[in-house]
């Protein structure tokens, strides 16, 4: 469901490219577009979930307290874990965070399943946007980030806030096994 007389354009698909270069790509054609580049938002739906019907129309309602607002879904498997990570009052804090039923809950960082952006953030944070890191810093400790938890310590560090909503369950299919989590 989209909003009513309201112009939207896509859906935008990016196939056969890792998940970081795929973003940041999707994100560089919306910015160099000279029709898309006016858009306020930009949704991000990952083939694999499955979002309500009206979730773009709920996650737009909450976009005057925040910068990007998710529904709520869980990493696929026995062991997955919500993919709401962070309390947003203690810095560089990542781990996922028991989501509160039916409520919109503020945190450091989301999946990337089903969020609404707004645009404005990329134009105001230097790219690379979405990187996966796996690497050592200089004492030998690993380091590790997906894309998403990269996007949202550079955001964070430049004054952005972000949210779930946690009305919006959004199921993870998993091909694998044939189920949604």
């Amino acid at each position: 469901m989209k909003p009513m007389n309201q112009q939207t354009a896509g859906p935008i698909f990016a196939e056969s490219m890792k998940v970081d270069v795929a973003y940041e790509s999707l994100i560089e054609y919306i910015l160099s577009n000279q029709h898309l580049c006016r858009y306020k938002y930009v949704l991000t739906i990952e083939e694999d979930n499955m979002p309500p019907s009206d979730g773009l129309m709920r996650l737009y309602k909450s976009m005057d307290k925040y910068d990007v607002v998710g529904g709520l879904y869980w990493g696929k498997g026995e062991n997955g874990f919500p993919m709401i990570f962070g309390d947003p009052n203690v810095p560089n804090d990542f781990k996922p965070q028991k989501p509160i039923a039916n409520t919109l809950q503020e945190c450091n960082g989301l999946g990337m399943g089903f969020n609404l952006f707004k645009l404005d953030m990329f134009r105001q944070i230097p790219q690379p946007w979405f990187k996966t890191v796996q690497e050592r810093d200089e004492h030998g400790t690993g380091i590790g980030n997906t894309q998403d938890i990269y996007f949202y310590k550079k955001a964070k560090e430049a004054g952005f806030r972000f949210a779930c909503d946690t009305s919006i369950l959004v199921g993870h299919y998993s091909a694998k096994e044939d189920i949604v989590w």
